[in-house]
């Protein structure tokens, strides 16, 4: 997803079938998709989140936005767009697709 207003992109997980539609409340507060992957269980989904956060957090990248900034939260899954731009963040996904489960 990305903000253009707060200048982010964030990666996050949610499933077709969770009481609360995470993408429409994210959309509500500004933040439009960028792209979307199916996964066969959340914890396929998981490992690849983790995966890509891991690899940012070792090239220091920490949360961009602050949680008053998304009190809904989500914040710690964001990123600066001017670093870590929305065609980064993709790539990364793709990348960690066809890496290995650890």
């Amino acid at each position: 997803m990305a903000h253009v207003v707060f200048g982010a992109v964030k990666i996050g997980i949610t499933g077709r079938e969770t009481r609360e539609d995470r993408i429409a409340r994210l959309q509500g507060s500004g933040w439009a998709v960028v792209r979307t992957w199916p996964f066969d269980t959340g914890t396929a989904a998981y490992r690849i989140e983790q995966a890509v956060l891991k690899r940012l957090r070792a090239q220091g990248h920490g949360p961009y936005l602050t949680a008053e900034r998304m009190p809904a939260g989500g914040w710690t899954e964001t990123f600066d767009a001017t670093v870590v731009t929305a065609d980064m963040l993709c790539r990364l996904v793709s990348g960690a697709l066809t890496e290995p489960p650890v």
